[in-house]
Formats: C-alpha cells, sequence, structure tokens
C-alpha cells in the first residue's frame, strides 16, 4: 500500500513533482499520476486489491506514493455512474484515513486566483460551463451553485481553508507537508531534501530534473530562464504565495494563456481571498504574504 499521498491545487507542479519522486531510487510512484482510486467510486468499489496492483513493481528498500489533487476538495467525488456526489463524511479524506490512517500526506499548493481563472476557462473551452464567469461566480456567491450540487463551484474549490481543515480533522498535523508552488519551483534541491525528511528516503545528491532534461547537482539553484519568465506574470493580486517582484511585471492579468477577469470580477474575488489568506496563515502557522499595496499592483 502507499506510504504517502501528494493532494492539493491541480496545476501546481503536480506532474513535475510525480517526475522528481519518481526519479529518487528510494521512492516507487505508478506509470500515471492521478490515480483517482479514492474519488471515484467506479474505482473505489473495485476495493484495494486493484488499488494496489499499481504499486506491485516496488522493492522492499521502496516506500511507495502517489499524486492525485483532486482527493483535496472536502466532500465532493464521483459516483459510480460518473455523476457528481457530495458526501463529507465519505470523501477521498475520510476513505483515506479508513485505507490508512498512517498515511503521510503532501499537500501542494499555489496562487487560488489564478488556479481559479484557469479551472474556470479549461472547463469553458470544453463546454462543461455553461455561463460567463460574473454570472458563475454570482450564482455560487448567492448560494445557488455549490459543491452540494455541482462540481463547478470555483470560489469553493479555491478556499484552501475549508479544505485543509477538512484534511486536519481526519489526520494529526505530523503528517502533514504543505509545500507552495511558487516557492518549490525556483528549488527542487531543497523541496527533496525537505521531502526525503519527512517521507524517509535517501535523497540522491543530484538527480534528473524533468523540467530541464539534465542531472541537477548541488550547485543548481536557478530555474530554468522560461520559469523565471512565467513566475513574473502570474503573481498573484493578494501578493501572497510568491516573491516580491516588480509590480508592472508581476501584473496579474499579464498572463496570455487565458482571457483576463471581466471588469468586476476582481471586485468580487479579492475581499473573499484575502479573508482566506488570513485563515489559511492561522492554519499553517505562517505568514504568506510577501507585498503590500496589493490591489494597486494588480490593476498596472
Amino acid at each position: 500500500m502507499p506510504d504517502f499521498i501528494v493532494v492539493g491545487a491541480s496545476r501546481s507542479g503536480i506532474t513535475t513533482l510525480h517526475n522528481l519522486l519518481n526519479a529518487q531510487p528510494g521512492v516507487f510512484m505508478p506509470k500515471g499520476k492521478e490515480l483517482r482510486f479514492f474519488d471515484r467510486d467506479i474505482e473505489y468499489q473495485c476495493r484495494s486489491d486493484h488499488y494496489h496492483r499499481h504499486f506491485s513493481g516496488a522493492s522492499d528498500k521502496q516506500i511507495c506514493g502517489e499524486v492525485s489533487p483532486p482527493y483535496f476538495h472536502r466532500g465532493i467525488r464521483q459516483g459510480d455512474d460518473g455523476t457528481h456526489v457530495y458526501d463529507p463524511s465519505d470523501d477521498s479524506a475520510a476513505r483515506i484515513k479508513r485505507y490508512n490512517p498512517d498515511i503521510k500526506i503532501v499537500i501542494t499548493l499555489r496562487d487560488p486566483l489564478l488556479w481559479l481563472r484557469s479551472q474556470y476557462w479549461k472547463n469553458y473551452k470544453r463546454d462543461r460551463e455553461r455561463f460567463g464567469m460574473v454570472e458563475a461566480l454570482a450564482q455560487e456567491l448567492q448560494g445557488t451553485r455549490g459543491p452540494e450540487t455541482t462540481p463547478f463551484c470555483w470560489i469553493y474549490k479555491n478556499s484552501y481553508a475549508i479544505h485543509m481543515k477538512h484534511w486536519f480533522d481526519h489526520f494529526p498535523t505530523s503528517q502533514f507537508k504543505v509545500i507552495i508552488f511558487e516557492e518549490w519551483i525556483h528549488n527542487k534541491i531543497q523541496l527533496m531534501g525537505e521531502l526525503s525528511k519527512f517521507l524517509g528516503f535517501c535523497c540522491e545528491d543530484s538527480f534528473v530534473d524533468p523540467d530541464l532534461h539534465k542531472n541537477v547537482g548541488s550547485a543548481y539553484d536557478q530555474p530554468r530562464r522560461s520559469y523565471l519568465s512565467n513566475w513574473k506574470q502570474l503573481l498573484a493580486p493578494l501578493g501572497y504565495l510568491i516573491p516580491q517582484g516588480n509590480a508592472k511585471e508581476s501584473s496579474y492579468e499579464s498572463e496570455s494563456r487565458y482571457p483576463p477577469f471581466e471588469p468586476g470580477v476582481l471586485d468580487m474575488l479579492l475581499p473573499i481571498f484575502a479573508e482566506e489568506c488570513m485563515e489559511l496563515e492561522r492554519i499553517l502557522h505562517r505568514s504568506l504574504s510577501v507585498r503590500s499595496s496589493c490591489r494597486e499592483n494588480s490593476e498596472e
């Protein structure tokens, strides 16, 4: 059975994390990421023997783990017919607790507003989301679009504190390692050192960086240039989960992959996520705020 599981925000370096861990001789990862055993009833009904087959290639000297971000969301899972189910008493966290109460959990987080926008447009382009962003978010704030009835609840899914507290209700805090994408993507050497101590594997002095496709040694401490460029573009208006940078370069709206927020959306979201940030800081017992005047930076 797996010794650890990685959950959290999708598009927060999930593939990189999977590949970095898979490159360690002391770690066994399944061939494919996102097994989705615990949040899809059609998989979960196959029972643990089916799940364990994914780890059958591991040796006695290796620890096993898997990466499935959707496990993170409180109460949300897929029924055996693929329909949406909301049941906090029998979601991924509850099922994983019953499966292995001693499992270690790595939670990776990223800028929630960036994730929200990415999630919305990804589903809109695939015709899963039928409403414009303003209307979709307004419906959620009005209480007519919540996790009880739909998986397309963008504010709820990106309210990390709700999901973190739910996981902490199921497992002791000593079994968690929380990492921030905007921090670790620039220092994978440090990340792997921290994960090796937390998970209990011997970290190689050098390894293959899946983003650079070359050996990485202890002298490597700089990201690929395109990462640095992307990082400057993805800074959030809240100014947390990110290091400091030039305000104009770090404008949230400068990301070109998805359309910018429509007028009024940031006015709607910033107060919500400012409160969310403070709650997350209380839960994690650390400061996530690194820049003031965030609202002004986002509108330049």
